[in-house]
């Protein structure tokens, strides 16, 4: 996925780079241990359209890509410039469709 924000264009890849970044930052920890579970816990919320969620998962998916955006970069852009209707609808579909990610998007029955 590809978004123009303030005129440079940003890769967003939802692969296992992805899913693992989003565990470090969304993940649930019981007792000291970490358990993932972050693509699980978001997905409802993403369909919820929680832009704090989609703030997360935006940051994950550009997290290995280049140029980066920082975290202050995309909550600017959501807050200010995104149609989020349209930006929810597309990163959902991204998410379903990626290799990586598709099989937990079906169990949950992802989708709008």
């Amino acid at each position: 996925m590809e978004l123009t924000i303030n005129e440079k264009k940003y890769s967003f890849k939802f692969g296992i780079a992805f899913v693992r970044t989003l565990n470090d930052i969304a993940g649930a920890t019981m007792q000291g241990m970490k358990f993932g579970m972050a693509l699980s816990t978001t997905l409802p919320s993403l369909q919820a359209d929680d832009p704090s969620a989609l703030s997360d998962v935006l940051f994950a998916a550009n997290a290995t890509e280049k140029p980066r955006l920082t975290r202050n970069e995309i909550d600017n852009y959501l807050d200010n410039d995104a149609d989020l209707e349209k930006l929810f609808d597309e990163t959902i579909k991204e998410i379903t469709e990626s290799n990586a990610t598709k099989l937990v998007a079906k169990k949950m029955k992802l989708g709008k």
